[in-house]
């Protein structure tokens, strides 16, 4: 629980690299702010998390970062 009471920024979550690493940063306790242009991979994102992590906080936001 290294991470534990800190919040993960995670663009590209919807997918890849950015889903392990939500999955990664939540089971050592940080609440994820999962962002993707890819709702639907989101989604599946937000799903895997909770369903491998008890207890784990995400907040899946689509969008494009690089826009402001």
């Amino acid at each position: 629980m290294r991470l534990e009471g800190k919040v993960a920024l995670i663009t590209g979550a919807g997918s890849g690299m950015g889903r392990l690493a939500s999955e990664v940063f939540a089971r050592e306790g940080a609440r994820i702010i999962a962002t993707d242009l890819n709702e639907a991979g989101l989604r599946e994102t937000a799903e895997i998390v909770r369903e491998r992590v008890a207890g784990a906080g995400i907040l899946t936001l689509a969008g494009d970062v690089g826009s402001e």
